[in-house]
């Protein structure tokens, strides 16, 4: 993924350029650039995360941008509702004889120029040759059809084995050959192979660029190519992932050529592809600083034991992953988080029972290795914007101390379980504090109280941490819309919901009610939500609607003694029962900034600030703003404004208010500045363009509405068809 700020640096610079170049041409109607950010599979790994962080910085920039991301078919992208998208096509590669039929006149449109037009046999011929089957990939038909095309795949030879023929045709020269192969492996995972990395060469003594644009000649098919790429300098990778793979199974495949080149019999390809980044990954030059960013990504990628962001391929060979990544140069884990922390999730992935069986001991061995991996990146690596947040850090640590926990409490001991559990809690708690409002934190604090219920006696403990439990997993329902979290979190739900259900449940929250404590009264509006029979995981998720929520506000405003996770989720809750209430919302957040021991988050920052313009409280607004803004721009936290506060509304909440706006600044720039008078002389950006001019003067005046970012208000052309309930 490309770094969000040096991208928006890009466009804003870009902008100005062109909007400079518009004036020069005397362009009035010319507006900002629309961009398109085109992201292929390998750009953002198999998450939404990064993804997500990109969008969020984008709409911070104010840039008009849209992103067509290409995802796998079998993990295709889970983005939160706050992130407009939509998904446009299907792509297939499988072809019918017809299909190829037609293929075939379109191409050879271009190849009668060339005096290379097929035959409608030969068209027939080779998709017949080459149509993808059980041992080869969907894409190999497109690869194999290139290569014809050009001249070098003779009709009727397998791809595979003509791959192999060109690699044979280097055999004089093993080295170059062992090099090739692990550019190989790492073109697999659709990752170039910094030159600086490769073994330096003894015979013919040339340099990598000389001997690999020697090879591109003499084996065409291998499909090299090159590029230069900062740090890492001239970057060499096989044009197509499929390529790669035919290279690395037909090697293994042939013994007496494995043998000729050193290799030891493997198990399969798969274990010779981690032997060829073993090879890589402890040579001297990966612990220069030019190569800290490659190193990095064996740890966050590459070899990542996660079948979701990482590689499910190498599950069955995760002790030689976990023997790669501890042989890399000592500088990469003394420096970077991001290393240390995704090692030690794959560690503890490792433990999970799903795709791994390994006894306890083994179990109880990798996750306090994690624990130790994790600690040490904490305590003894400086955070930085560019490495892995304490935030993550913190939460995956609790992770681990949670997964100890459960096997001390399976036949260990109960010293050992109740010191886990407390380092559990704290770690927790101190996550907590980083950020309240992040969907993962929270699911993770929903697993300790669930925990720490589990171990109590007392039922009044563990109604505690049930109630404690759903009102986490509720925050976070309401943070994270992906399906797959949403299943998660209803799993959490389900468990929580059980223990108020208990036979005795009812009488101690009552019990709990009678002292006054908050979590009675927080266990008891939970209990008075209406579930269907068999629908318990939803409850969190899906089924409070506004009827609901506010029953549970009437319970929840009966406790004498209101502390800060009441409150926060009487505040979720009066979002759903009383969207417009924004007085109401404002209070409540008020009342949480107050709450002893409580710190608003980034993203409660700006919900505040956008209800105080709307309340009419604009210079607190205003001061709110200006803090938030560059707390923002330096947070790796993605902060967005929800939709029932994206635009000024009019007093009476049932649509967007028509301001009236001064222009104070218009310079040459894209953007100009303007006082708004419905909101006490507030200053906020808009783009003339937007308003049909490409400037307006000082002091000249203007019809707009006011809609809400993460960096303020801005404004926009009157639109009348948009009422409240429907902006």
């Amino acid at each position: 993924m490309p770094p969000a700020l040096e991208l928006t640096g890009f466009l804003f610079r870009a902008s100005r350029e062109a909007a400079n170049q518009a004036a020069q041409l005397g362009l009035t109607d010319a507006g900002e650039p629309v961009w398109l950010i085109v992201l292929d599979v390998q750009h953002g790994g198999r998450a939404a995360d990064d993804l997500q962080r990109l969008c969020a910085e984008l709409a911070r920039s104010g840039r008009k941008v849209a992103i067509l991301k290409v995802s796998l078919a079998s993990s295709p992208l889970e983005l939160p509702e706050s992130i407009a998208h939509k998904e446009l096509i299907f792509v297939q590669h499988e072809l019918e004889s017809g299909d190829v039929e037609h293929l075939g006149a379109h191409l050879n449109v271009y190849l009668r120029h060339h005096g290379k037009q097929k035959s409608r046999e030969q068209w027939i011929s080779f998709w017949r040759a080459h149509q993808p089957d059980l041992d080869a990939g969907v894409a190999s038909f497109w690869i194999a059809l290139e290569f014809w095309l050009a001249g070098f795949l003779p009709l009727g030879e397998s791809i595979q084995g003509w791959v192999v023929q060109q690699f044979k045709k280097l055999r004089e020269r093993p080295e170059l050959q062992r090099a090739l192969l692990e550019i190989g492996a790492l073109s697999i995972e659709r990752r170039a192979t910094p030159e600086r990395l490769l073994a330096l060469l003894s015979s013919p003594k040339l340099p990598w660029t000389v001997a690999l644009d020697e090879a591109r000649t003499a084996s065409p098919g291998l499909g090299l190519v090159y590029g230069e790429s900062f740090p890492y300098g001239r970057v060499w990778a096989i044009a197509h992932d499929v390529l790669a793979r035919y290279l690395i199974n037909g090697v293994w495949n042939d013994r007496l050529l494995c043998e000729d080149l050193g290799i030891a019999p493997l198990e399969d390809s798969v274990a010779l592809r981690l032997t060829l980044i073993a090879n890589l990954s402890k040579r001297a030059a990966m612990g220069e600083p030019f190569a800290k960013p490659f190193a990095v990504s064996l740890a966050t990628s590459v070899l990542k034991l996660d079948e979701q962001h990482g590689n499910a391929e190498f599950f069955k060979h995760w002790r030689q992953v976990i023997e790669i990544l501890e042989s890399v140069p000592q500088v990469v884990r003394l420096t970077s988080r991001a290393f240390n922390h995704h090692l030690a999730i794959s560690r503890r992935r490792v433990t999970q029972d799903e795709y791994f069986h390994i006894d306890q001991g083994e179990k109880r061995k990798l996750l306090h290795e994690a624990a130790k991996d994790v600690e040490f990146a904490l305590d003894q690596i400086e955070p930085s914007q560019e490495d892995e947040s304490t935030l993550n850090l913190l939460n995956t640590l609790a992770l681990i101390f949670q997964d100890l926990a459960d096997l001390e409490r399976h036949g260990g001991s109960a010293a050992e379980l109740t010191r886990l559990l407390e380092k559990s809690d704290a770690i927790t708690n101190r996550a907590l504090k980083e950020n309240p409002n992040n969907s993962y934190v929270l699911e993770t604090a929903a697993k300790n109280q669930l925990r720490q219920g589990l171990a109590s006696g007392e039922v009044a403990e563990r109604i505690e941490s049930a109630a404690k439990a759903l009102s986490f997993v509720f925050q976070a329902s309401r943070l994270d819309t992906a399906a797959s979290r949403r299943m998660k979190l209803g799993q959490l739900a389900a468990q929580a919901l059980k223990i108020l259900r208990e036979n005795n449940a009812v009488a101690a929250i009552e019990r709990l009610c009678a002292l006054g404590s908050p979590y009675g009264f927080i266990a008891k509006a939970w209990s008075a939500l209406p579930v269907a029979a068999g629908e318990e995981s939803m409850l969190a998720l899906e089924s409070v609607g506004p009827g609901a929520a506010a029953e549970a506000i009437r319970v929840l405003n009966l406790a004498p003694e209101r502390n800060w996770l009441l409150v926060r989720l009487l505040y979720d809750l009066v979002v759903i029962a009383s969207p417009n209430d924004f007085q109401g919302q404002l209070r409540l957040l008020d009342e949480l900034a107050s709450t002893k021991g409580y710190q608003l988050s980034l993203q409660q920052v700006l919900e505040r600030a956008v209800l105080l313009f709307i309340a009419g409280q604009h210079k607190q607004a205003i001061e709110e703003f200006k803090w938030l803004r560059p707390r923002a721009k330096e947070s790796q936290v993605v902060v967005s404004v929800p939709s029932r506060l994206r635009w000024l509304p009019t007093p009476d909440r049932t649509a967007r208010a028509i301001c009236t706006a001064q222009v104070v600044d218009s310079s040459a720039d894209a953007r100009g500045m303007a006082k708004v008078k419905e909101m006490g002389g507030a200053w906020a950006p808009f783009n003339p363009q937007e308003f049909g001019k490409s400037r307006m003067a000082p002091n000249e005046q203007f019809k707009c509405q006011v809609t809400f970012a993460a960096m303020g208000p801005f404004l926009k052309p009157v639109d009348q068809s948009h009422r409240q309930d429907g902006r």
